[in-house]
């Protein structure tokens, strides 16, 4: 009787840790994705995003306007070998809220659409590095703040502001 009890403790026991060790295992299961992999479809772009982007459509109907554009894309860098890699890193995970361009995709101007996130120290520190890498490949940038987004008329303007301003920069250099 002794050993029966014991016996029946023992299987007791390992029960519980095989339970346990499949509700983990469905818990890693379920949070991995499950069989499939673990994304899901998402809007491209933020609802300030999506009225910018419909403003910046109407005010320049003749101009190919993009969204979520790479910088890396954007941009060439005039160096080779390690000099590439360091520059290359400067530019690979950074990407431009909006790009105006002609219909051969030569840019016109980029267009940051700016929030409170901006407001981080990290997060200047990158917005200044990008300022700074559209100013040498001499791309116009404007900024606009999510809370203070420009008019259609606003926004013609200011473009055209913008690429004036670094047409006659180039023009100096």
């Amino acid at each position: 009787m002794h050993i029966e009890l014991i016996s029946n403790a023992i299987h007791t026991y390992w029960l519980v840790i095989v339970i346990a060790a499949c509700a983990v295992a469905g818990m890693l299961f379920a949070a991995n994705g499950g069989f499939g992999w673990p994304y899901t479809a998402k809007p491209l772009l933020t609802n300030p995003e999506q009225v910018v982007f419909r403003r910046l459509r109407q005010a320049f109907p003749d101009l190919v306007v993009l969204a979520q554009v790479s910088l890396s894309q954007a941009v060439a860098i005039r160096t080779k070998g390690k000099a590439h890699g360091k520059w290359f890193g400067k530019v690979s995970a950074k990407s431009l809220d909006f790009v105006l361009c002609r219909h051969d995709f030569s840019i016109v101007a980029a267009v940051e659409l700016d929030d409170k996130t901006h407001e981080a120290k990290v997060q200047r520190q990158r917005d200044a590095d990008k300022d700074r890498v559209l100013a040498a490949a001499k791309i116009p940038l404007l900024r606009w703040r999510v809370n203070r987004m420009p008019t259609v008329s606003d926004m013609q303007d200011q473009v055209r502001i913008a690429v004036a301003k670094s047409s006659a920069a180039a023009s100096k250099s």
